[in-house]
């Protein structure tokens, strides 16, 4: 064979081989989504706080036509300020209560689907991405969100 083309095939063989390997080790790898700044609704008007989503791992997709739901699982983190004090509060996370100087928060193990706008050359948009909501749980039975969020995955913002 000649010289040129059996150099040109060993980098096109360590080429492929180089890919295949990143894509499979991040695939594998857990995934950190960040941290999103919780958005007031306006119950609680001094109210603030944060969510984290670490050691993400996507578990299924169920593809359908022009869409597609991916089926996570991760730990999520929620951190608040200026809550009322002493009142409940729920997330995705768990339920917490706010200290007397109305702070709170609450981590824990979480699974939860994003929709994929599914184009005909691959995932196109995040038709739905994941909330997550900051609920006061009032002492008559009734709710009320004071904070929300949305986490996107990183490959939707790249």
């Amino acid at each position: 064979m000649n010289p040129v083309k059996r150099l040109g095939l060993a980098v096109l063989l360590v080429v492929g081989v180089t890919l295949l390997g990143s894509t499979s080790a991040r695939a594998a790898a857990p995934g950190d989504w960040g941290t999103v700044q919780l958005t007031n609704v306006g119950d609680e008007p001094g109210a603030t706080g944060e969510a984290s989503l670490t050691r993400v791992k996507r578990l299924w997709s169920d593809v359908q036509e022009w869409m597609r739901i991916d089926y996570y699982s991760g730990k999520l983190t929620v951190k608040c300020r200026n809550l009322t004090p002493g009142a409940t509060y729920s997330t995705p996370a768990g339920t917490f209560l706010a200290d007397r100087k109305g702070n709170g928060g609450v981590s824990g193990q979480v699974m939860f689907s994003v929709y994929v706008d599914e184009g005909w050359w691959g995932p196109t948009s995040v038709m739905e991405p994941y909330v997550v909501d900051v609920v006061r749980l009032d002492p008559d039975g009734s709710c009320t969100t004071v904070l929300t969020g949305e986490f996107v995955p990183p490959w939707a913002t790249e």
